[in-house]
């Protein structure tokens, strides 16, 4: 299958393959409000992918590790003061809340996935996407994101990921016109066990994304993610 876009957010970078200007819709000011800053990078990647030709009502596919934990925090902090919950808290800190509050307001009736895939969480999450696209053969987004935990978790998690976000358009047709080239993915199986290390190296994600490298490889249990770059 091919990747007909993809949109990232690294700190304060932001960046598209292929390179192409966005007009999204602002986010409303209630909800923007209601948001925590994890939430509203992901309604801003959301609403990236969302504005392209033939992807508004499309099924998406969540991924993040541990989900909006600043939100846990508070709730985990009114409980042992004996105090009141808070219902925003309470109703946005679900993992597949953000995704949830996207559908309502763009009125997507297609279906997601909310997963956690602990370290893995990237690359299970792409390949779950994967393994959608190849069900239903039509456009499925997939949106990775995740933050640094809060400050009562240090020590305790090993979670020393930066705050990012990243979305790919999945689909069979051709990517935009506006590349010079098209964007390959597929899986592979092996016999042997071949993840040698836990998680991908976002850097190294978004450096194959920004240059001109050929091939790029994500690790899962029983198999790997080929990320492939064709000159048109």
């Amino acid at each position: 299958m091919q990747v007909s876009s993809c949109f990232w957010k690294l700190g304060k970078e932001t960046g598209s393959w292929p390179k192409i200007e966005l007009n999204p819709k602002p986010l409303p000011p209630m909800l923007q409000r209601r948001l925590t800053p994890l939430g509203q990078r992901a309604l801003e990647m959301l609403y990236n992918c969302s504005s392209l030709p033939n992807s508004e009502q499309i099924p998406w596919v969540v991924s993040c590790r541990h989900g909006d934990m600043h939100r846990m925090v508070n709730l985990l902090s009114s409980l042992a003061k004996n105090e009141p919950l808070s219902p925003v808290d309470f109703s946005l800190s679900v993992h597949n809340a953000i995704i949830g509050a996207f559908s309502i307001l763009t009125k997507n009736k297609k279906p997601h996935t909310a997963l956690s895939g602990a370290e893995l969480s990237l690359e299970m999450g792409l390949l779950e996407a994967f393994a959608l696209q190849k069900e239903k053969k039509g456009t499925v987004g997939y949106i990775y994101y995740d933050m640094p935990l809060p400050q009562q978790y240090k020590g305790k998690i090993k979670n020393d990921c930066s705050e990012v976000c990243l979305a790919f358009l999945l689909s069979d047709k051709e990517c935009l016109e506006l590349s010079s080239e098209v964007l390959y993915l597929s899986y592979e199986t092996t016999e042997a066990n071949m993840l040698t290390k836990k998680s991908c190296d976002f850097y190294c994600l978004l450096e194959f994304l920004k240059d001109d490298t050929e091939k790029y490889e994500l690790r899962v249990p029983g198999g790997y993610l080929l990320l492939q770059r064709v000159c048109k």
